[in-house]
């Protein structure tokens, strides 16, 4: 298709907002578990009316979102729209094309929940990390080392969720990510103690994965200071690797490789200050240490001190980048803040309605009452936030989209 966009899908006429997001629910799912894409349009159709023929079309004097406007023509009083779904396939491409690698996607949703890194809420945002990111995972990219600095050393703004977000998306790629932290509280402030804490999870990892152990040779290097500690921990990963089975998704992968990520080096009092330096250091142009390959490496901390002059010495470098972290942005050009919000407030925790602004409202109406009720809030305050949507009931509505989903789900396997 025109732009790179092989399937669109449309609505003849009129629908209601839950109608809208249980269809692309429902949808979505139904890809992701291998159906081919017109089975799976067919199936976003039926749970919408399934138990809720009511969500067909919005009711009387109701906001609708869709197509051209629709038809007119209804069934008992409802759009009959829903009856004539629109999709638009490229040439060449049939209606029983299956547009997901269930093995793969299957295969990525275990290692992330067998490693920690699935959390609640949804992430979102951050979008120049996860570009950083993905430039970090690319052999050919020279950017080796990501910084994340926060401005206040006494918050995070939700650092450890940002390394686990980007650890996922190294799962996804066909790496695996050894993820430490977090380091709010006993950060390790000798080259001793960071040897300790990589051999600790790295024999959590061995357990989890279900590989056999090997000899700890970190804590050997660990005297001898940052190089040769790096060096250690390059074979380590290197082990790992190569004991994981050769069906194995990392493996597999392009790019068999580890990447490591750190939380809060500013607090590695005695061992930051040689964490960059570019002839005894841990970090340079290949990432960890030196070697053939690039080890990727991701850190977050406050941007003061020893942190803040590597970030000046090698502002330029190419190699390594460094970006802030804080809260999100409240500009009213550019509410990062507010998308956040409505975003966590569309996919609650469970049992929790989803919440959405009713259309025709101005956001200009709530966008500030929103913000004030969040300004304590560093990131994300799921009391706060859902209780506020609750009480708005003039500028919000709710419903619980999961008991529909469900309730398809059980009547259609």
């Amino acid at each position: 298709g025109a732009g790179g966009v092989p399937v669109a899908v449309a609505m003849a006429g009129d629908i209601s907002d839950t109608a809208c997001r249980v269809f692309t629910r429902s949808l979505t799912q139904a890809i992701g578990d291998g159906v081919p894409v017109a089975d799976a349009v067919l199936r976003g159709r039926r749970a919408v009316f399934h138990a809720r023929p009511d969500l067909l079309a919005p009711a009387e004097g109701a906001d609708a979102v869709g197509g051209s406007g629709g038809s007119g023509v209804s069934v008992d009083g409802h759009s009959a729209d829903w009856l004539l779904p629109v999709v638009f396939l490229a040439e060449g491409l049939p209606g029983s094309t299956l547009l997901a690698d269930t093995a793969a996607i299957e295969a990525a949703r275990r290692r992330c929940h067998l490693l920690d890194l699935a959390w609640e809420p949804v992430f979102c945002g951050r979008g120049e990390f996860v570009g950083a990111m993905d430039r970090l995972l690319d052999p050919g990219d020279n950017l080796s080392v990501l910084v994340a600095c926060t401005g206040d050393p006494r918050k995070s703004y939700g650092g450890m969720r940002l390394l686990r977000e980007l650890a996922a998306r190294a799962v996804r790629a066909g790496r695996l990510p050894v993820l430490l932290g977090p380091f709010d509280d006993d950060p390790p402030v000798t080259w001793e103690r960071l040897a300790e804490e990589i051999r600790d999870r790295l024999d959590d990892m061995r357990g989890y994965l279900g590989l056999p152990e090997r000899p700890d040779r970190l804590a050997a290097a660990a005297p001898s200071g940052p190089r040769e500690l790096a060096r250690a921990m390059r074979e380590s990963f290197a082990e790992l690797v190569a004991d994981l089975p050769d069906g194995d998704p990392v493996r597999a992968s392009r790019e068999p490789r580890v990447v490591l990520l750190c939380h809060r080096v500013d607090k590695w009092l005695h061992v930051l200050p040689e964490l960059f330096d570019s002839r005894r250091g841990m970090l340079g142009r290949r990432g960890l240490g030196v070697g053939e390959h690039k080890v990727p490496v991701v850190l977050t901390g406050a941007d003061e001190g020893d942190l803040a002059s590597a970030r000046e010495r090698l502002s330029g470098s190419g190699w390594a980048k460094f970006l802030p972290l804080r809260r999100f942005r409240a500009d009213d050009e550019d509410p990062e803040d507010i998308l956040a919000y409505l975003w966590w407030l569309l996919n609650p925790p469970e049992q929790t309605p989803v919440y959405a602004p009713k259309r025709g409202t101005d956001p200009a109406d709530w966008r500030d009452l929103l913000r004030h009720a969040m300004r304590n809030a560093a990131i994300y305050d799921e009391e706060e936030l859902f209780g506020w949507a609750k009480a708005a009931r003039a500028f919000f509505t709710s419903d619980t989209d999961d008991d529909i989903l469900r309730g398809y789900t059980r009547a259609a396997p």
